[in-house]
């Protein structure tokens, strides 16, 4: 594992901030981790935990393996290759403030696939739809709406509830499906939920020549 930063108060974390990668792609994720520390500075309520192997785990073991060792009162998920907005942190931990007891803390994302914006609409309540190309602009793809993904903000608690499993399904692109399989099984318990409406707090970019299984 690699602990990019574990405050040493670990009694005060409220976020945990989950990243997955392997030794490949280590000049990806660095960006992302480099902007995560300036938004974290000197504060101590937030910690950044990655875990980088061989591919000798399978994604939903490292999944688990991440979401064991979190401290804070509430994590989240990254890919190597996603961006966040600049009140990322600052607006997280605000928001879990005002809200210690949120199950589930959403927000909007802007996905970029291959080049072309879509926007995604993260809420619970919400259908699950696809992201599909607009018809009245063939330069981008349709507003969408969505439940919350595992890159929202989940009470910790909640989320170790439910670990994650082996996907025997898969989707359109080869990808594993583990995330959606947890998902699934959290919805249900979610009692108390807040909407950052307006807010697009992950940045979500896929082309085939980025994109690299971590199985």
């Amino acid at each position: 594992k690699d602990l990019f930063l574990m405050p040493k108060n670990k009694d005060n974390i409220k976020l945990s901030i989950l990243i997955l990668s392997i030794p490949s792609r280590f000049d990806i994720v660095r960006p992302l981790i480099d902007k995560l520390m300036r938004q974290i500075g000197e504060r101590e309520d937030v910690e950044i935990l990655s875990l980088m192997d061989n591919k000798s785990l399978h994604i939903w073991e490292k999944r688990n393996e991440l979401m064991g060792i979190a401290r804070g009162t509430h994590l989240t998920w990254l890919d190597d290759d996603d961006n966040v907005s600049e009140n990322y942190v600052s607006k997280l931990t605000e928001t879990i403030a005002l809200n210690p007891n949120a199950d589930v803390i959403s927000f909007d994302q802007m996905c970029y696939l291959n080049g072309v914006e879509a926007r995604v609409f993260a809420k619970i309540g919400n259908p699950h739809e696809d992201v599909l190309p607009d018809p009245k602009d063939p330069t981008r793809y349709k507003d969408t709406l969505r439940p919350p993904y595992h890159w929202c903000c989940w009470r910790t608690s909640l989320a170790a509830s439910e670990p994650f499993r082996a996907s025997f399904s898969h989707g359109d692109r080869g990808q594993s499906t583990e995330d959606i399989d947890w998902l699934k099984r959290l919805y249900p318990k979610v009692e108390e939920s807040v909407y950052l409406e307006g807010h697009y707090l992950h940045i979500y970019r896929w082309s085939p020549s980025t994109t690299e299984s971590v199985l």
